[in-house]
């Protein structure tokens, strides 16, 4: 029985200073329900059915409302807010240690470049508990945040053990580095809108009721998803005659720049602009087809979300989706990056083939191959290993 495993079941009977189960603290700087986030919560969710103590401290920029700690605590996860002043903040630094001396986790884990910088720190000044980072992908807003993803890559290898999504994050680590495990993400639970009012009015429809098929891109609006190579797709489609309607769900720094772009494609009556969206499952359910125009992934959120409700998808060949293809290659077509003339190509070849009975199948087997409890059940392997590892076990 692993050492994780046996801290979840001793006695729940002992006292604070002996207690019986493991405990898990995730840092995560989010304010945003974004992909990693709905990941975060769902691993906590299984963590806790199973036993464990599970808390989320999100680092915050001052004065950002949270919709993110809203949506997990929601869920029955305690969520607690720290503010993070700026690129070099020893307030939070301290602040940070002094949670993990009056909490005591068993284990950190750090989701993206600054819990990673804190837990480095934190590290060199000795503080015990065993250190899981992920690596998650990066967004690509320029030279700073290049600049945070090479810290971030480089901090990683003082961490016990470090989780990637997909086999081609893996490789920009060193072969040398035995430290990092292949961890797919998860479909997560995607309750129903309690309002109505919630889902925006494009996506208040079933799928295949429309006058014309219903083609999105959901995502943050940075430079990686691609979402610009998906405008230049829809106005490809419509110079050749081909009926779509094209709608991005998502926010993020690049929204008015893409919203001019399909301004000056000619795409403005063609194309809706959602904003964020909560009610994911009532978007998934209105869509026809779901593009994933992306110039980099690991194993993204939203494609096991499609999935699970049966959506088809075009995606550009990029992170996990290069090894889901290659076990079950028709449930999504693939294309490569910045290529828009063939992603309009596969979004007019997939609505041609929409109805085909062989590509629903293996899009279910995909997306039953994805379970909160596998994925909960690599996570206690890999807390077992870092235990050890420290000597915590």
């Amino acid at each position: 029985m692993s050492n994780a495993v046996q801290l979840m079941q001793k006695s729940s009977r002992q006292s604070a200073e002996n207690r019986s189960s493991l405990r898990v603290a995730a840092l995560i700087a989010t304010s945003e329900i974004s992909g990693p986030g709905r990941q975060l919560v769902a691993l906590g969710r299984e963590l806790q059915r199973r036993g464990a103590e599970f808390v989320i401290v999100a680092l915050m920029r001052p004065g950002t409302p949270s919709a993110f700690t809203a949506f997990a605590r929601e869920q029955g996860i305690e969520c607690r807010e720290m503010t993070d002043r700026g690129p070099f903040d020893p307030k939070l630094v301290g602040e940070v240690r002094a949670f993990i001396r009056e909490w005591r986790p068993d284990v950190v884990q750090t989701h993206s470049y600054k819990p990673t910088s804190v837990l480095y720190i934190l590290r060199k000044l000795g503080v015990p508990c065993a250190w899981i980072g992920f690596h998650e992908g990066a967004t690509d807003k320029g030279f700073k945040d290049r600049l945070y993803t090479r810290l971030d890559f480089h901090m990683l290898r003082a961490a016990d053990r470090v989780v990637v999504m997909s086999q081609k994050q893996r490789q920009i680590f060193p072969p040398s580095f035995d430290r990092v495990h292949v961890v797919n993400n998860a479909v997560p639970e995607m309750p129903r809108a309690r309002d109505a009012s919630s889902v925006p009015p494009v996506l208040r429809r079933r799928r295949g009721q429309g006058p014309v098929p219903l083609v999105g891109a959901i995502g943050r609006l940075s430079r990686e998803k691609g979402v610009d190579v998906f405008l230049d797709a829809l106005a490809l489609l419509k110079a050749r005659g081909v009926a779509v309607r094209g709608i991005v769900v998502g926010e993020g720094a690049l929204e008015h720049e893409l919203r001019e772009q399909a301004r000056r494609l000619g795409l403005a009556g063609d194309v809706d602009f959602t904003g964020r969206v909560d009610a994911m499952l009532e978007a998934y359910e209105a869509l026809d087809l779901m593009v994933i125009p992306s110039r980099s992934e690991g194993l993204p959120s939203a494609l096991l979300e499609a999935l699970q409700t049966g959506l088809p998808v075009v995606t550009t060949r990029v992170g996990a989706m290069i090894e889901i293809v290659g076990e079950e290659p028709r449930s999504m077509r693939m294309v490569a990056t910045e290529r828009p003339e063939l992603l309009a190509d596969a979004i007019e070849a997939e609505l041609a083939d929409i109805a085909s009975p062989e590509a629903a199948a293996a899009r279910a087997r995909v997306a039953s191959s994805y379970s909160i409890a596998k994925r909960c059940d690599h996570m206690l392997q890999i807390y077992d290993e870092a235990l050890s590892v420290r000597g915590l076990a």
